[in-house]
């Protein structure tokens, strides 16, 4: 019986390693036929190695500096803010804070000084305590109450604006000037003195001149305006266009040559022409002259510039009758011819306006000294 069981466990063992032999021989087989199958070549593709990491905060910060040089100060501190800390970054954008804010404050200047009062006070006053902000913003605040006051003028009433001496008593301050409201706009009024405020010449020799170049014309846009109106009543005369306009009785002198008023001038302080003057009533004409008027005028200085100069009070006409005038109670005493830019009967000639208050179309020498002279202003109330 053991025999049969060692016989019958040598069988199976046999018949295992047949099996065992069986699928070598197969596996072998099928390892020959995969050898048989073509190689397919294989292309190898090679990553690029990674691009250095950019530097972001620099090409920002360089755009900012440019947006400097372009002047884009809004723009620069913007950029300049978004970088943070990087490099001086904060220090950038405090200056182009502040160039933004100089910059308002230039444009707000500009616009006191160009007359635009009330859109100069809301400039400024977005920005309080920079630089002189709250002293130009008292000025204005003054300036505004002036124009309103000005604003509620009617034609023909009388304003003050500016001062001048008149009473020609040096040692006091000078007195307002009384204007006439001789035109209304929306925006402005055009004001004729109320007096004869000086006396003087049309131009300095008797020669041929328009009004254009006429000493007159550049006597009172340089050194009257400047003692008439502090520099911010200055700001509120109107720059205007001031037409020529011939002489409708003298187009012609007595040898035929044209009569010419020249060219059309754009002025802060003329005086009327015969048109404008002829359209107003012989009450307005007839001007009086201050005690300041009748001590003195303007003359040619030794350098060639037109200025205005006293003439001795001691001798001659003055002194006949200084002593009348210092008896009077008002500084207004003597009605007097006064100057119209409109050329008389010959181009050497200016027409006048008789201390009657009538127009005389001949016209006087433009040398003239004992003449007076009215300005005329346009001031901006709007």
């Amino acid at each position: 019986m053991k025999k049969f069981v060692q016989i019958t466990s040598m069988l199976l063992m046999a018949v295992m390693l047949f099996s065992l032999c069986a699928c070598g021989l197969g596996n072998i087989g099928k390892i020959k036929k995969i050898e048989t199958i073509p190689t397919i070549q294989q292309t190898t593709v090679e990553t690029p190695a990674p691009a250095p990491a950019v530097d972001e905060k620099a090409g920002s910060y360089e755009a900012a500096l440019a947006m400097m040089v372009d002047e884009d100060y809004e723009g620069a501190a913007a950029a300049f803010e978004a970088l943070g800390d990087y490099k001086d970054s904060a220090e950038r954008a405090a200056q182009a804070r502040e160039k933004m804010q100089d910059n308002r404050y230039q444009e707000a200047v500009a616009l006191m000084e160009a007359g635009e009062i009330r859109e100069a006070f809301a400039a400024f006053n977005t920005m309080p305590g920079y630089k002189d902000v709250d002293e130009r913003m008292a000025q204005l605040q003054d300036l505004v109450a002036m124009q309103d006051e000005l604003a509620g003028a009617k034609e023909r009433d009388i304003v003050t604006f500016g001062t001048f001496e008149q009473d020609n008593k040096r040692e006091t301050e000078s007195e307002p000037i009384e204007w006439i409201v001789i035109g209304k706009e929306d925006d402005s009024l055009t004001l004729l003195s109320l007096y004869v405020l000086v006396c003087g010449p049309y131009h300095e020799e008797r020669s041929d001149i328009t009004w254009e170049d006429s000493a007159l014309r550049h006597w009172l846009n340089d050194e009257f305006i400047s003692a008439a109106f502090s520099g911010d009543e200055r700001n509120l005369l109107v720059l205007t266009t001031v037409p020529p306009h011939g002489n409708p009785k003298y187009p012609y002198d007595f040898q035929n040559n044209p009569i010419t008023p020249g060219n059309e001038t754009n002025d802060r302080v003329w005086i009327l022409s015969e048109e404008e003057a002829k359209a107003l009533p012989a009450s307005i004409l007839k001007a009086e002259s201050t005690k300041y008027a009748k001590s003195g005028g303007f003359g040619l200085s030794s350098g060639g510039s037109y200025h205005f100069s006293l003439v001795d009070p001691t001798v001659g006409w003055w002194a006949d009758n200084q002593g009348t005038m210092q008896r009077e109670e008002t500084y207004v005493d003597y009605s007097t011819n006064w100057w119209l830019r409109t050329p008389g009967d010959l181009q050497r000639k200016a027409m006048y306006v008789s201390s009657a208050g009538k127009l005389m179309y001949e016209g006087y020498y433009v040398n003239m000294q004992q003449f007076g002279i009215r300005p005329v202003i346009c001031v901006k109330v709007g």
